[in-house]
């Protein structure tokens, strides 16, 4: 049996436009609008669509109190603005995660805050926490979801048919599965400088 150990780090990842933050009680607040809105929450497979503030305690202290390895962050800009959340769910035996992204503030869509939060995230992940593989699954709609993936370096694995109710328009998704190994990684970042 592996016993997974839950990091709820206190340290900020940074870059020249965007910080990360880690989400704790005191700063779960700032979700809550964006859970709330449709338009922010359409590609988002989560049933968090309508959590209140104590429905997202709620989710920080089950993970907690049951050891889940997770990183949660919320996104701001360079002004400080929150403008998002980003976050890591680990596998620690298999050296492996699963990203996700909400941009919440739709005045930051389009911008590249997501990208460069998914970079921040990524680089501490294979860097730091010294892991091998990173994975997402994006409604296979959102293609500007997908395009953004691609240019961070993920690459297209599959499509699960089917995998995720879209709750506004009832119907099932299918979702496109992304990932991005170390060593890829790597050679992206290096090629940059």
């Amino acid at each position: 049996m592996f016993k997974n150990i839950f990091i709820m780090t206190t340290i900020k990842l940074k870059s020249p436009r965007v910080t990360l933050i880690p989400e704790t009680k005191q700063t779960a607040y700032f979700l809550i609008p964006w859970l709330k809105n449709k338009e922010v929450m359409r590609y988002v497979d989560h049933e968090g669509f309508g959590y209140s503030l104590k429905d997202e305690i709620f989710d920080l202290d089950f993970v907690k109190k049951y050891g889940w390895d997770e990183l949660h962050y919320i996104i701001l800009d360079e002004n400080k603005n929150s403008i998002g959340a980003v976050g890591l769910e680990m596998n620690s035996y298999h050296k492996s995660g699963e990203i996700w992204i909400l941009i919440g503030e739709k005045s930051a869509w389009g911008k590249g805050y997501g990208q460069e939060a998914i970079k921040i995230l990524a680089d501490y992940f294979f860097r730091k926490l010294k892991y091998n593989r990173l994975e997402l699954a994006v409604s296979a709609e959102f293609a500007k979801g997908v395009a953004a993936y691609k240019k961070a370096g993920f690459k297209v694995e599959g499509i699960l048919r089917k995998a995720e109710w879209d709750r506004f328009g009832k119907k099932f998704r299918d979702q496109v599965v992304m990932s991005i190994l170390k060593e890829e990684w790597l050679k992206k970042q290096k090629l940059k400088k």
